[in-house]
């Protein structure tokens, strides 16, 4: 047997198996997320915007503006996307003061990083119970043991008995 790691295990289980799942009818909880105002900021370039924004006074309704208009400003997108030019005038007016400081840079807010506002609950109302990872060629148990240690469930079958 040859185990692999326990972090190619865990990348999967963290997309493919739902933190929980209703006890009553099984739908999973769902992540919300909401954009912040950060950005990455080991990328240099989005080191620099955030100075620019920082040295212009930009405020948060800017960024949102930024964010509102995406990549859609410029380029091939003006032609083939459907969205494009539908915002508010003053989300417009924002967008276009931010390019005016930041240029190039303008990009860089529309990757802002985003983060758990909460879960969805279902209208069951029921209790949550652990996502369940099956792993039907169990092995070394990897899978198994990567899935216990984040909280879910798990189920193994192997033709070998499981050592305990």
């Amino acid at each position: 047997l040859a185990p692999f790691p326990m972090e190619i295990v865990r990348r999967a289980i963290l997309l493919a198996c739902p933190q929980g799942v209703c006890s009553a009818c099984g739908n999973p909880r769902r992540r919300i997320v909401r954009r912040t105002m950060e950005v990455d900021s080991s990328r240099p370039q989005a080191k620099r915007a955030m100075e620019l924004a920082e040295q212009a006074g930009l405020t948060s309704a800017h960024i949102a503006a930024i964010q509102a208009t995406g990549v859609s400003d410029a380029g091939k997108a003006l032609k083939v996307q459907n969205g494009t030019g539908r915002n508010a005038a003053e989300v417009k007016r924002l967008a276009a003061e931010a390019k005016e400081v930041l240029g190039g840079y303008f990009r860089e807010f529309t990757f802002a990083r985003r983060e758990t506002a909460g879960w969805t609950r279902c209208e069951c109302k029921a209790d949550h119970v652990p996502g369940v990872v099956l792993d039907p060629f169990m092995g070394t148990g990897t899978t198994l043991t990567t899935a216990l240690g984040m909280g879910r469930s798990a189920v193994g079958v192997d033709l070998a008995a499981f050592p305990t």
